[in-house]
């Protein structure tokens, strides 16, 4: 009888255990919200808020920050631009967007009783958009930050480290997270770990016995080197443990996925920030410590291609991958509020798609707290376009190759086409413009194969 009372429980232990390892991400079973966002909705937005008193310059006839906010305007719309979900600020640079019972004196200045993000997720329900939440991680480098006005000793350079502004974090996603229902998270600003505040010398002496060295070398470089990634991995963990317990089932992404920038040297646009953001850290390590994978598509004809592979080769093609297209043209716009034409966004998108990934559409909205209507009216049109082609797209993988059959008179019409020429002919493929409006142009107008 005994032997069979401990045979039984064995066994619910083993079917506990499966379950809980091959339920989807690995922690909860998800919603049916939280399925559909993953596997039917392709077109996504990433509307960021980062307004701080500075934005405001009257001398030059701009109106007060966030003094012309009108949200349900403002979904209406994203609507208009065919957005299915949308990332948005519950705390900014500038602030926090929604009323904090823990922190209310540091809820953005220029937001009276507006609960912002709690009016934008109620907005957003209203019209069928799929909420979710944006929280960028470090702001203490901002002079526009109260908190680090307040505690001047907590100012450094990353969130990551001991210092007690890493539990002001932790605080405000738990109360974010318990207040309102999103299905996601995207966090930003997971700076490179390699801070020597007093807090990180406390803790790396009283874990390793010794003094933090000033100037490491050899092996007690190394050494530094691993006690930053231990505790950045620890941070990143810390982050996810803390929304899944306050909701269970909400993913979590963080930008540029702790992944390497590949393709990208040193010196050129978005090097230095990928490297930092990334940490530097192993590429399989910080995936395991987020539920689906980012990362900001910043330029560069390959990069829609090249990141979505890398990305669901880190997940091990089990996770969602989502690549963020700007509307800017970045890094060339100099932080101008421009708009990128529909074929250049068509160009990067589709590339995001067909090589397995979801796109975020980045955007900023005016100080004023106004959006672009040229940018909804572009990204709509995009947006459109992808919609036609969804139906195929829904549990899709990318593969290798692909063969496409043409006839005679096809190939021969190809071949007259001096674009086609240009693009397949591996001597002239080095002419082509780094430009992505080089590329939309090239391939648009040539004749279906």
């Amino acid at each position: 009888m005994a032997l069979r009372v401990l045979k039984l429980t064995l066994l619910c232990i083993f079917v506990s255990a499966a379950l809980f390892l091959f339920t989807p991400f690995g922690y909860a079973q998800v919603t049916e919200q939280q399925r559909v966002w993953s596997e039917e909705m392709f077109r996504g937005m990433l509307l960021d808020g980062h307004i701080a008193e500075a934005n405001w310059k009257p001398d030059m006839g701009q109106p007060p920050v966030l003094s012309r906010i009108d949200v349900p305007k403002m979904v209406r719309q994203l609507k208009q631009a065919n957005i299915q979900y949308v990332y948005f600020d519950a705390k900014a640079m500038g602030g926090l967007f929604y009323n904090s019972k823990l922190y209310p004196q540091y809820k953005h200045w220029a937001l009276g009783e507006l609960d912002f993000f709690g009016e934008f997720v109620k907005e957003c329900r209203k019209v069928g958009i799929l909420p979710c939440g944006y929280v960028p991680m470090s702001d203490i480098s901002s002079d526009q930050s109260r908190v680090e006005k307040d505690f001047p000793n907590w100012r450094q350079s990353t969130t990551e480290c001991g210092n007690p502004y890493r539990k002001f974090y932790l605080a405000i996603l738990r109360e974010i997270t318990t207040r309102y229902d999103i299905p996601a998270y995207w966090l930003d600003g997971f700076r490179g770990y390699t801070c020597d505040c007093n807090y990180c010398r406390a803790k790396f002496k009283k874990e390793t016995g010794h003094e933090m060295p000033d100037k490491p070398s050899g092996p007690q470089a190394q050494e530094l080197r691993a006690w930053h990634a231990r505790e950045y991995d620890r941070f990143c963990q810390e982050v996810r443990e803390v929304i899944h317990t306050a909701r269970p089932g909400t993913m979590v992404a963080r930008n540029f996925s702790g992944a390497l920038p590949i393709g990208q040297r040193r010196g050129t646009a978005g090097f230095g920030e990928a490297q930092m953001e990334g940490g530097g850290r192993d590429p399989e390590t910080n995936a395991d410590t987020q539920d689906f994978l980012s990362y900001e598509l910043r330029g560069g004809n390959m990069m829609g291609s090249v990141w979505p592979r890398f990305l669901r080769a880190l997940g091990g093609g089990s996770k969602i991958t989502e690549m963020e297209v700007w509307r800017f043209n970045y890094p060339r716009s100099g932080g101008t509020y421009n708009v990128k034409p529909v074929p250049w966004l068509l160009a990067e998108m589709t590339s995001v798609i067909a090589n397995g990934a979801k796109i975020q559409l980045y955007d900023n909205m005016y100080p004023d707290g106004t959006l672009e209507p040229q940018m909804i009216e572009n990204v709509g049109a995009a947006y459109r376009e992808i919609e036609k082609r969804e139906p195929w797209l829904r549990r899709a993988e990318p593969v290798r190759f692909a063969r496409f059959g043409r006839t005679s008179r096809a190939a021969a019409d190809w071949s007259r086409c001096s674009r086609a020429r240009f693009i397949t002919r591996p001597a002239s493929a080095r002419k082509i413009s780094s430009s992505p409006m080089s590329l939309a142009s090239a391939t648009r107008g040539a004749p279906r194969r």
